[in-house]
C-alpha cells in the first residue's frame, strides 16, 4: 500500500515537535546525553541538509546539520506520517 493510496482522514493528524523537546548538541556532555537518549529509543531516524549550490560544477561542501529523531516520547509519536497536502 502506497501513502497515495491512503486516505488522509485514516491517520492521525501531525501535532509537530515542541521547541521544549529539541536539542542542540554544543559539547561532548550534550552528545552524551544525545546517545544515551537515542539508544533507549525503538526506532530512531535521521536527516541531513546541505547549503544548495548555486554555480555549474560547484561541490557542495554538506552535509551542514544533521537531525536525529527517535520515536519514543518526548518527539514523535508512533503514527504513520501525515501524507503530503495537494
Amino acid at each position: 500500500m502506497s501513502m497515495n493510496s491512503v486516505p488522509e482522514d485514516a491517520l492521525p493528524p501531525y501535532a509537530g515537535i515542541a521547541m521544549a523537546d529539541v536539542r542542540l548538541v554544543k559539547s561532548g556532555e550534550d552528545a552524551a546525553a544525545a546517545l544515551a537518549a537515542l539508544s533507549q529509543a525503538d526506532v530512531i531516524g535521521f536527516d541531513t541538509e546541505s547549503k544548495p549550490t548555486f554555480a555549474k560544477g560547484e561541490e557542495s561542501t554538506g552535509p551542514h546539520r544533521c537531525s536525529w529523531q527517535r520515536t519514543t516520547p518526548p518527539g514523535c509519536s508512533r503514527s504513520a506520517p501525515t501524507p503530503p497536502r495537494r
